[in-house]
């Protein structure tokens, strides 16, 4: 790389980070965004509201993972506490009619006291263990455990992160369409080869910029799911979360899983970032780059919702990764085959945006 060059990809990282208040921009989004997930409430089951001393008993004695023991058990405890609810009137029935004695009906009153404080638990946990019957053999065994922070965080990575979306668009939209539009560009560098020298350092300065943003954004999720007490038990695997325990069994436990999922918003972001930048070459006018930027996001994300597996092929279907992990799976292919798809398509609207703007 030339002296020019390098000084060219410093003036950009300046103007950038600096020109327009851009960091102050990024730190109000990390701060927005660290105060969204720490506000969001965890997506708990409304049953265990109601009797959370049982759930939390009845989970200690039966917490790991599965087995066909442990399923048996639940469900055979589960089909005890239905049976004693069905037996109700019969019951009373046959104490009004004395044909069973005071004994016999203190003890059923008893059971029938501890049934329903533990029915929901036991609805709960007969659901779960339901679910893993149909889990292959070769696969771990999945596990029962307090899982709703999990669900949570998975939860979250079913949709675009806003926050790093706002500002990548920002950020983007103004690589190239302030110059464009006010005719600086031509008198700063005429020449092809200047162009391209330019276009070189401000696709480089915002790659770079963009990495370590996600990265910094990905930092803050993980810090405030940790505070929040969301990220503990995540050795087992992801489909031990009712969210995916039918039908997606990725060989991946939840930190494994949590972890990809960054990988995959982050290179999404970045991406689409690239793409936005590519698109500004072509729309010049930053308010129109804007609305052509919130229009692909929008009509990708409308796709991946409806057409599922297709839109993982497309930026906004990275920057959704609870869905990915379910469709690919569902689908059987390979992880790396959507991002591999999305970066060739946006490594091809680059080299045209360069070419296009090398000679026009």
């Amino acid at each position: 790389m030339r002296k020019t060059d390098i000084k060219l990809f410093i003036y950009e990282i300046r103007k950038m980070i600096f020109s327009g208040y851009g960091w102050l921009l990024f730190l109000g989004l990390l701060v927005l965004k660290c105060l969204t997930l720490f506000l969001i409430p965890e997506a708990i089951d409304e049953r265990i509201l109601l009797s959370r001393k049982q759930y939390d008993k009845y989970l200690l004695e039966i917490h790991g993972e599965d087995s066909s023991e442990k399923r048996t058990r639940i469900l055979a405890d589960y089909a005890e506490c239905k049976m004693l609810e069905d037996a109700q009137l019969e019951m009373e029935d046959a104490y009004r009619k004395g044909t069973i004695s005071e004994e016999e009906w203190n003890e059923y009153l008893e059971r029938y006291r501890i049934m329903q404080l533990r029915k929901n638990a036991l609805q709960i946990f007969s659901e779960k263990a339901e679910q893993f019957q149909s889990t292959p053999e070769d696969v771990r065994p999945a596990a029962y455990f307090d899982e709703y922070g999990w669900k949570t965080v998975f939860l979250v990575q079913k949709y675009p992160d806003l926050f790093i979306v706002v500002y990548l668009i920002i950020l983007s939209v103004r690589s190239f369409s302030i110059e464009t539009q006010s005719g600086m560009r031509e008198i700063i560098l005429a020449s092809a080869k200047g162009r391209v020298t330019l276009f070189r350092a401000k696709t480089a300065t915002l790659f770079l910029i963009l990495i370590i943003s996600g990265i910094l954004f990905a930092c803050g999720e993980w810090t405030v799911f940790s505070l929040r007490g969301f990220l503990a038990e995540g050795q087992y695997p992801i489909y031990s979360l009712s969210l995916y325990a039918e039908g997606c069994y990725l060989p991946l436990t939840l930190y494994q899983a949590f972890l990809l999922c960054s990988i995959y918003r982050l290179t999404g972001a970045v991406l689409l970032g690239l793409t936005v930048m590519a698109l500004s070459v072509w729309i010049r006018r930053p308010g129109n780059t804007l609305t052509a930027a919130i229009i692909f996001i929008a009509v990708s994300y409308v796709i991946l919702i409806l057409f599922n597996c297709t839109g993982v092929y497309i930026h906004t279907g990275q920057l959704c990764p609870g869905r990915c992990l379910y469709y690919l799976w569902e689908q059987g292919v390979n992880l790396a085959v959507p991002l591999i798809v999305t970066i060739i398509l946006t490594l091809t609207i680059i080299v045209c945006s360069r070419y296009h703007y090398s000679t026009e």
